[in-house]
């Protein structure tokens, strides 16, 4: 900085005797002045020349006596560390120990026995190897609750996906089921209709066969009668002719009047035997013509109730194939399942009660290692730390 300084001083100091230098070529009346001008100027430079080298001198010597300044400050850093750790390694201890006992742990407890063997056996940079041991369980502490988190988010995951599995698996069954159920309830209803037309067949079959009896024992009755009927009828015809001939041949005889009479009343047995037959006829024709229409009505609805059984057979038939196949469907949808509970059993043994205790874990985690941090800075205090920090580097500046 001096350096520059001089430079600068010294371009200031040509430039003024070049300035005086063009004065006096402009005028001898000013060389006078230009001359004592610059006899000033050469002093002025010649004074601060000597200040920059004293300057130069003193800055060497102070780094020097600097250098030797930090070199005794890092020494009296180290003599404090090592100070500070074997005046409150002891006090770090009961800090552990505390700490253990508040956490209920463990591996602190066994920590802080450590750290008081290593004490009482007189080991060199107590500060140091205490140092050393709480920051290898902070490490420690801290990759346990990372593997902690870890195994969460997987637990978290894991049970999730089983649970959305198991839960897929119950709804598809219960469809199922439903769909089983509907469908036995539309078989069962279908073969109790079944069984109702098969009912209602049966007593049709027994009401056409009891018809058939009936008709023909009709048609019996009718035969006979019509015949008998027919031959009565034949016989007073023939009578009337015999009569009526003998009469028309004797037209003059007395018995004129008793003829007349015979021959009135075999003509009225005529009239009767031939309406008789003429009802017995139409009652056949009718009969059998009713006969013949419930026959056909019969067979018709016989015709419409088989049909109707042929297809509810069908259909019955077609429900139990899918019956089956849904039964199918559900044994391996079930299947799944169990094997789905079987895992989430097996990590629900391994998750939920780590899942339960996972807050708590991480708090208790938590206070152990900050209680550990504590500890740390206790040891050698933060500001020793940091000015220990500081007074390396400036070392290796001076360097």
């Amino acid at each position: 900085m001096r350096s520059n300084s001089h430079q600068k001083n010294l371009e200031e100091s040509k430039k003024e005797k070049a300035a005086s230098e063009e004065a006096k070529a402009k005028g001898s009346g000013e060389l006078a002045s230009s001359s004592k001008d610059l006899a000033q100027d050469i002093k002025t430079l010649s004074e601060l020349h000597a200040d920059c080298q004293s300057k130069a001198a003193d800055f060497e010597s102070e780094t020097a006596t600097r250098g030797e300044e930090l070199k005794a400050l890092v020494a009296q850093v180290s003599l404090l560390q090592e100070t500070a750790g074997s005046s409150r390694v002891a006090e770090v201890v009961d800090q552990v120990r505390n700490l253990a006992a508040a956490q209920k742990s463990t591996p602190l407890a066994k920590l802080a026995s450590r750290m008081e063997a290593f004490l009482q056996r007189g080991g060199a940079n107590p500060f140091g190897k205490v140092v050393g041991m709480i920051k290898d369980m902070i490490s420690k502490l801290e990759t346990e609750a990372e593997q902690e988190a870890s195994q969460k988010a997987f637990c978290d995951k894991a049970l999730k996906e089983a649970n959305e599995k198991k839960d897929s698996a119950t709804t598809e069954i219960e469809k199922l089921s439903v769909k089983l159920e509907q469908g036995s309830a539309a078989a069962a209803k279908l073969k109790e209709e079944v069984t109702t037309l098969q009912a209602e067949l049966a007593k049709l079959m027994a009401s056409q066969q009891e018809m058939d009896r009936i008709r023909a024992e009709e048609n019996a009755l009718y035969t006979e009668s019509r015949a008998e009927l027919e031959k009565g009828l034949k016989g007073i015809q023939a009578a009337l002719k015999v009569l009526r001939d003998y009469y028309a041949q004797q037209p003059d005889s007395g018995n004129q009047g008793a003829a007349g009479g015979i021959v009135s009343l075999l003509e009225v047995c005529e009239s009767d035997f031939s309406k008789g037959l003429a009802e017995v006829i139409t009652v056949e024709e009718d009969a059998a013509a009713a006969y013949e229409a419930e026959t056909k009505d019969n067979d018709m609805t016989k015709l419409v109730k088989d049909k109707d059984v042929e297809y509810k057979q069908k259909e019955i038939a077609s429900l139990e194939k899918t019956g089956t196949e849904l039964t199918t469907d559900r044994d391996a949808v079930q299947e799944e399942l169990d094997a789905v509970l079987s895992a989430l059993a097996s990590l629900e043994k391994q998750c939920l009660a780590k899942a339960e205790s996972y807050a708590s874990k991480v708090a208790k985690q938590k206070a152990e290692v900050d209680g550990l941090k504590l500890a740390l800075e206790s040891l050698g205090g933060a500001s020793l730390i940091q000015r220990s920090r500081h007074l390396r580097q400036a070392k290796l500046q001076v360097a």
